[in-house]
């Protein structure tokens, strides 16, 4: 189900071991989703990209953007 999150949330989420899924609105033009995999320590996602196979680094606040502050995460 979605939910309303800010990134302290999804860090706490990732260290649990819980995948979460993300719109990408803001750098992508259609609906596009994300899985956010990680976090690095200097302020960044790792999120893994199911267009392009691939995994990168995004600054954490357009993910935030991208999504609307809105994610959903597997339990």
């Amino acid at each position: 189900r979605p939910c309303k999150i800010n990134t302290h949330q999804i860090e706490k989420w990732i260290d649990k071991g819980f995948p979460i899924l993300a719109s990408d609105d803001y750098t992508w033009k259609d609906l596009h989703s994300i899985i956010i995999s990680g976090y690095s320590d200097d302020g960044r996602f790792y999120v893994i990209d199911p267009n392009t196979a691939t995994e990168y680094l995004i600054d954490r606040w357009d993910v935030i953007k991208g999504s609307d502050e809105f994610v959903v995460i597997y339990k």
